[in-house]
């Protein structure tokens, strides 16, 4: 028998979680189980999806506070699910959630919640608050699972299932030469990359801070290091941010080492071109860029928070270091670029560590697994 399972998510931009989700749909079980999904727009999203054969529906999601047209929303919702057959909700952000809960509560099926993000200290944990509505919570990490524990453990509905890499796409024979060459990056350079949103939250700042310093206590003669920004800001939340970090590369004095590439689809080659990857949000839950640079084969450098002790095993795949201090972030950067044969090993035991821990087909396994245990329990 085969099931259709409904995801709901709140944008139709396309970044990590959406990554994560396109995934998914694309290495499903198909014969047990059929993805679509409802979106609040058009967008990258959409068509990525569509053009891999899933089917997309659009209903606007107003914000749940504001109540005006949520009600009819949910209703749109309701009725898209009872005409394509829905067996499974699966959604991914507080406002999707609670559209979930009211339509699968109306249909008696069950509801999966996604938990992709760490909570910063200014935000109450409203998915905490609520986690009662939910049959089950999948949290790409312990780091995350966190949030949801109750009396020192979590409850038996939390479940651990860490993002997945198509390594199949993302692997180390990749040659990174046409980025290079786009951006007139010599072969001798060390290219020290950051891959991602631009968000504020995400530490571009401290990026930067370590390109100064190594730039003018290791680098000032020689000239050997580029700093490659890969991303954009996709969601718009940070009005001037790029003007905003090229301001400060030039404050610096290293606007002419660091380059900003934009909204890439070319990630595997973008990795490639690299030497070392960094990461430097101090609340990465399950780094995505994190898990594509292992797989390609490259040691990664990220603070010691969040979920990152869970991805990069320090000194064997990569270094942690001490968050907020660009001086430790330096020393471990510094430390692959001079011992280069270091570098390859742990990039190369990355890759391997992402084959047994981080494939995408372990990761839909997973969420299959989660999917059929709660459909037994609905049945029986």
């Amino acid at each position: 028998m085969k099931f259709n399972i409904l995801y709901l998510h709140e944008t139709a931009r396309f970044s990590g979680a959406e990554e994560s989700l396109f995934n998914l749909s694309r290495f499903l079980n198909k014969e047990k189980f059929e993805p679509c999904f409802i979106l609040p727009e058009e967008g990258l999203f959409k068509k990525k999806l569509e053009g891999s054969g899933s089917k997309v529906f659009i209903v606007t999601l107003p914000r749940i506070r504001c109540l005006k047209g949520v009600f009819a929303s949910a209703k749109k919702i309701l009725a898209i699910s009872r005409e394509n057959w829905i067996s499974l909700m699966h959604t991914n952000s507080i406002r999707t959630h609670i559209y979930g809960a009211y339509v699968a509560k109306k249909l008696k099926i069950p509801l999966v919640w996604h938990e992709r993000n760490l909570i910063f200290s200014d935000l109450i944990d409203l998915d905490r608050i609520f986690s009662s509505l939910a049959d089950a919570i999948i949290c790409n990490s312990f780091a995350v699972a966190k949030r949801f524990m109750k009396k020192g453990a979590l409850p038996a509905k939390v479940k651990v299932v860490y993002n997945g890499v198509d390594t199949g796409r993302f692997h180390a024979g990749i040659d990174g030469n046409s980025v290079r060459v786009e951006f007139g990056i010599s072969k001798e350079k060390i290219v020290v990359g950051i891959a991602g949103h631009l968000g504020k939250r995400k530490g571009i700042e401290g990026f930067l801070q370590a390109a100064k310093i190594i730039s003018e206590r290791f680098d000032s003669a020689e000239d050997k290091f580029r700093f490659l920004i890969a991303g954009a800001d996709v969601f718009g939340k940070g009005i001037g941010r790029i003007e905003h970090l090229k301001r400060m590369a030039k404050k610096y004095g290293i606007d002419k080492k660091v380059i900003f590439t934009g909204f890439r689809s070319d990630m595997p080659q973008v990795y490639a071109a690299m030497d070392i990857l960094v990461s430097v949000s101090l609340l990465e839950a399950c780094g995505r860029s994190i898990l594509e640079a292992m797989a390609t084969g490259k040691p990664v450098v990220a603070a010691d928070s969040g979920g990152n002790p869970e991805l990069v095993k320090d000194g064997i795949s990569g270094l942690l270091f001490s968050p907020r201090d660009p001086g430790t972030l330096t020393e471990a950067i510094m430390k692959l670029a001079r011992d280069r044969r270091m570098a390859e090993q742990m990039g190369s035991s990355g890759r391997r560590i992402v084959e047994e821990k981080f494939t995408i087909q372990k990761n839909a396994e997973k969420i299959e697994a989660v999917y059929q245990e709660l459909l037994n329990k609905h049945a029986a």
